[in-house]
């Protein structure tokens, strides 16, 4: 039987629509093969932001990845995904490179 994400998933593919959905550990065998993914692949694009405020400093970065040949086949339509990672300090400390883009 099909876990409740992935029939809402076909569900909105078969209407002609797009989604997005958030992997977090309820969907532990996912999660595993996007981690994996993202660590043998290099992303297709990249996005840094880095904001200082409120006395911290946040770096956001967002790798995006097209080549999903790991992930499970009954995850209808997925195309792509983004890692997304946050990193905040406090304003007055000096970040090494490995510290930002993580």
């Amino acid at each position: 039987m099909h876990c409740t994400a992935k029939k809402t998933t076909q569900l909105i593919i078969e209407g002609g629509n797009d989604y997005i959905l958030t992997v977090k550990d309820n969907q532990p065998r996912l999660l595993a093969q996007l981690e994996t993914l993202a660590k043998q692949t290099q992303p297709e694009d990249r996005f840094v932001d880095v904001e200082k405020k409120r006395g911290r400093i946040t770096c956001r970065i967002v790798n995006v990845f097209t080549d999903l040949s790991g992930i499970d086949k009954d995850w209808v339509g997925q195309q792509k995904f983004d890692l997304c990672r946050a990193h905040r300090h406090p304003a007055g400390k000096t970040l090494s490179a490995n510290q930002l883009l993580y």
